[in-house]
């Protein structure tokens, strides 16, 4: 098992609610902050609030496995989507 960091993806629509739409595996906590604060950098509390929108929040710390851990050092940006991460141990398995 590896130490790695994960941040909660929320996605909002108006009439519909929130809910979590993916985890961004991070392979430090700098790397985590650096997504958090390039997926979030186009969000604004100035102005109307828009019908649909993403949102990078909940920084946690938790551990993976090694065969995960692995597909995120071969990233160029030593982070995936928990969804490709997922699917790729489960296609490989097949």
């Amino acid at each position: 098992m590896k130490s790695v960091y994960t941040v909660e993806v929320i996605e909002s629509e108006r009439g519909w609610g929130r809910n979590i739409h993916d985890y961004m595996i991070c392979i430090d906590k700098e790397n985590a902050d650096s997504f958090m604060q390039e997926f979030n950098k186009d969000n604004s509390s100035v102005g109307p609030v828009p019908d649909w929108y993403m949102q990078a929040q909940e920084l946690r710390e938790t551990t993976c496995t090694d065969e995960a851990y692995a597909i995120i050092e071969k990233d160029k940006f030593k982070r995936c989507w928990q969804s490709y991460i997922k699917k790729t141990i489960n296609n490989k398995d097949k």
